[in-house]
């Protein structure tokens, strides 16, 4: 399996993580604040990125109205669903992954 061009450019790890996390815990959405305690990010590494992701069409976004605040909650698209499963797929194929893995 050939990665493609563009997804090469989501080889970074806060990019990564982000749609790893969205896929997995995002069905209703996360909070930027989630996001970034749970990446251990700053806004400065996470804001960016985000907003590549979002541009690209990985992710989108949605306003939540809490405590009279309007926040920014994060959903991973179709695109970027199939995108992070691509990359996962060829990070597979990488020989050295079944030594990580312990098989």
């Amino acid at each position: 399996m050939v990665l493609l061009k563009e997804n090469r450019r989501l080889l970074t790890y806060s990019r990564l993580a982000s749609l790893s996390y969205l896929d997995y815990y995002g069905k209703d959405g996360v909070m930027y604040k989630e996001l970034k305690s749970a990446l251990g990010l700053s806004d400065s590494q996470l804001g960016p990125q985000l907003l590549w992701l979002k541009e690209k069409g990985y992710v989108k976004t949605a306003p939540q109205k809490l405590d009279e605040k309007e926040l920014s909650v994060y959903y991973i698209t179709e695109k970027g669903k199939i995108a992070y499963k691509s990359i996962v797929e060829w990070i597979k194929t990488i020989p050295i992954y079944d030594n990580l893995r312990g098989d």
